[in-house]
């Protein structure tokens, strides 16, 4: 799924980008975080918004850089480790690919 183009990848710190899709004819609408990562192919890594402790939405707290789960105060560095709370495994990462200009992800269905 093409979600931006690659200009607007982010240069410094997380972005949020919230997307549509068509799963078995019904549109629907999802977020992933979008961080730049030496530690991929392309320069960026794309992770899932899903806690890993119970499954509540994270957000990207830009003043501390770090991502906060609002249900039990889990916590998550830029690229998605575990650095605070109960959560025991790191957000998980979806697959990110650049060809020509875009920017597609792989979906990862729960």
């Amino acid at each position: 799924i093409a979600v931006l183009e690659a200009h607007e990848l982010p240069r410094r710190y997380v972005k949020k980008v919230e997307y549509q899709y068509k799963e078995r004819g019904q549109e629907r609408s999802a977020r992933v975080y979008i961080a730049p990562s030496a530690q991929s192919d392309y320069g960026f890594i794309a992770l899932s918004p899903v806690c890993t402790h119970l499954g509540c939405l994270v957000s990207w707290d830009s003043i501390n850089k770090e991502f906060i789960c609002p249900c039990h105060a889990g916590r998550y560095d830029m690229l998605g480790n575990v650095i605070g709370g109960p959560p025991l495994k790191p957000l998980k990462r979806l697959p990110l690919e650049i060809k020509d200009n875009l920017v597609y992800l792989g979906l990862y269905l729960q």
